[in-house]
């Protein structure tokens, strides 16, 4: 093999490059195979829209998220259909969805659409074919004299569009393609309530086989009858994405409640359509929801009781805080700053939103060489992506909206007076709060832009922090984070001291102000005495990592411990902190690496390193902190032994997650301890 590689290479240094003329032919057939991947691509995109669209209004979410991430990675850079008007129009059944509109039982999907349509046509291709053959039995001169031949039927026909393919296969309706996956630019929205008001009572539709005749109806272009051609076939459809915001939702129909679009992991975001877009004058705070918001937010005293907690307020580490980018240290400039400890649970939360905006979406473009380097807008660009998607999170899956809360101190007129008659004790913030609400993400993202001064500065007169809280827990409903999300009725967003609780970092991370991180709930007890502690109900985009779980006191389950995205949030020693890699499929390399052997004295063999950043906005960090994870396959041994003491409290915590790491690198700093 060497020789004749060796041959070649003399033969190229020895013999002049010959060059060839451009091939007409050529070029052709080059245009062609790559109009036949267009084609095959648009096919599978169509056809994934379609069985996305069915999943989403027949409440099937788990089985939605699955063929969302099972078909991720395909097709990725195929432009996503992002609306059911659009999907119809690039099928051709704008006139179907239309008809269906007036139907007495009208379907709910565009599938369900075009079955019921080809099989009421095959019944009649079946009943036209049944009563030929009474006269005409098959094999006779007649009846084949009837028929084209192959080369007849192709030369009389035009060629085969998308919609040929989709729809009108040679044999049935088949989708000859993969599934492709979907372009990140879009989440689903899909809620377990859109379950329930679907009618029990519309009929079913097998998928039937259906084989073209002579007495198929078809127009002159060869599609199926109520089958339209799309005006933006050649334009919109094979033109590239340029959308910048994964969790866009469209408008449509007017009447529709789903809008086709996807999402690089969970959660799914539903929307609502055909009410106001949202309320642009806003509303002043009622003295009663600000009384809930601070009893959801605050503890209240050990012997003032339900009342207490009303008449609590933010301790200057929240006050005139708000969600500021580091300026100081150009490699850290995706960093969100923290002034004060306490909004620490918050700050992690949030920065761990705009961490997966500046590397995982499409429109991502922050990486140089291989590092973090955003620049000032595309930091700015995604704190707006990261509070729409926490407000929508937080709100769609219930309440099919999203609550802004802003504060404006100068809407109340003599508020002293007013407030004390309705037996409301003012902090100067709460009660000061205009309330907008969303009812699409289009909208949401518009308006946070507008307002995004208000979420950006430490101003005295500027409650950033505060305002984001009050959004998702308004968002949520103050009354279900108490009732439904806390195990206990005391629990409360702020503990002691002013640091955040889990329930406060599981509401932003996972829309629900859930009191634990175990996987699922648990039953302690029986009977009337059961205790139900309550805990993560699907794989979270984002892992959570902590150091009681080093100390047994706290379990932290799969589905926060192996996310959707290379992202933790880190609870240590009462401070949250961020560790994240910059590879998308970290985590999946990490879990199928075959040992290696050892760059260090061990005897035991070694997985190849990899790579970890971390990220404190507390500890005014002047450089870049990296990690790098050497793992052995005996999940005993480690460098420093078996004392605790001598181990930084963040390598027990990266060992709750790889217990086999043996040792871990610090780069651009010493060892925290």
């Amino acid at each position: 093999m060497s020789t004749s590689i060796h041959n070649s290479t003399s033969s190229k240094q020895h013999s002049p490059p010959t060059v060839k003329p451009p091939s007409k032919s050529g070029s052709l057939s080059a245009a062609a195979a790559s109009a036949t991947v267009s084609a095959s691509n648009a096919t599978a995109t169509l056809s994934a829209s379609l069985v996305k669209e069915y999943l989403a209004a027949r409440g099937l979410e788990r089985t939605l998220e699955a063929f969302k991430l099972e078909h991720l990675q395909f097709l990725k850079k195929a432009p996503p259909v992002s609306s059911r008007q659009e999907l119809a129009e690039q099928l051709g059944i704008t006139k179907l969805v239309r008809q269906n509109k007036a139907h007495d039982q009208p379907l709910k999907t565009q599938l369900e659409i075009i079955v019921r349509h080809l099989s009421t046509h095959s019944q009649k291709d079946s009943n036209s074919t049944s009563k030929t053959s009474e006269t005409l039995r098959p094999g006779t001169a007649e009846s084949v004299k009837s028929r084209p031949t192959t080369a007849q039927s192709t030369a009389s026909k035009s060629p085969p569009t998308i919609k040929d393919e989709l729809i009108a296969g040679p044999t049935s309706i088949a989708f000859q393609t993969p599934l492709g996956g979907f372009n990140a630019a879009n989440p689903r929205a899909v809620s377990a309530n859109t379950a329930q008001n679907v009618s029990a009572s519309r009929p079913q539709t097998a998928t039937p086989s259906i084989m073209k005749g002579n007495n198929s109806k078809e127009n002159s272009d060869g599609i199926l009858e109520g089958f339209t051609r799309s005006s933006k076939e050649k334009s919109a459809f094979f033109k590239s994405s340029t959308s910048n915001n994964d969790i866009q939702v469209l408008d449509d129909f007017d009447e529709d409640e789903y809008s086709i679009s996807s999402y690089v992991g969970i959660p799914l975001l539903p929307s609502k359509f055909g009410g106001p877009n949202h309320n642009t004058q806003g509303s002043l705070i009622t003295t009663q929801k600000a009384m809930q918001l601070r009893k959801a937010v605050f503890p209240g005293t050990l012997t003032g009781g339900e009342e207490s907690r009303a008449r609590m307020t933010f301790s200057e580490e929240w006050k005139g805080k708000g969600f500021c980018f580091n300026v100081m240290q150009q490699d850290l400039a995706y960093g969100l700053v923290q002034v004060k400890g306490g909004p620490c649970g918050l700050l992690a939360a949030v920065q761990v939103y705009v961490l997966k905006y500046l590397l995982f979406v499409d429109s991502a473009h922050s990486l140089r060489n291989g590092k973090l380097r955003p620049g000032k807008q595309e930091c700015q660009a995604s704190l707006v992506d990261a509070i729409a998607e926490i407000l929508w999170q937080a709100g769609g899956m219930r309440h099919r909206k999203a609550v802004v809360a802003i504060y404006n101190p100068n809407l109340r007129a003599n508020p002293g007076g007013n407030l004390q008659r309705e037996k409301y004790t003012p902090d100067g913030i709460t009660e000061n709060m205009e309330l907008f609400e969303f009812f699409g993400t289009t909208e949401l993202k518009s308006f946070l832009t507008a307002k995004l001064s208000t979420f950006t500065v430490n101003d005295p007169n500027k409650h950033g922090l505060i305002q984001l809280l009050y959004s998702a827990i308004l968002s949520r409903g103050a009354d279900t984070v108490r009732e439904e999300d806390f195990d206990e009725l005391d629990s409360s967003m702020i503990g002691r001291h002013g640091y955040c609780t889990q329930e406060m970092v599981n509401l932003i991370l996972v829309g629900q102000a859930i009191s634990n991180v175990h996987d699922g709930d648990y039953r302690l007890g029986e009977g009337a005495d059961v205790k139900v502690l309550k805990g993560i109900k699907r794989t979270s985009q984002f892992g959570y990592l902590s150091l009681f779980e080093h100390y047994g006191s706290m379990k932290v389950g799969e589905y926060m411990k192996t996310p959707h995205l290379p992202i933790f949030v880190i609870c240590s020693e009462s401070h949250f902190t961020v560790l994240f890699s910059v590879e998308r499929d970290l985590l999946s390399k990490v879990d199928n690496a075959v040992p290696v052997k050892s760059r260090s004295k061990a005897t035991t063999p070694t997985y190849e390193p990899f790579l970890l950043y971390y990220y404190d906005g507390l500890a005014n960090q002047d450089c870049e902190i990296s990690l790098e994870v050497e793992r052995t396959t005996d999940s005993r041994r480690h460098e420093h032994g078996s004392s605790d003491a001598l181990v930084p409290p963040l390598e027990q915590v990266i060992r709750t997650k790889w217990a086999d790491a043996m040792s871990v690198k610090w780069i651009g700093s010493d060892a925290l301890l």
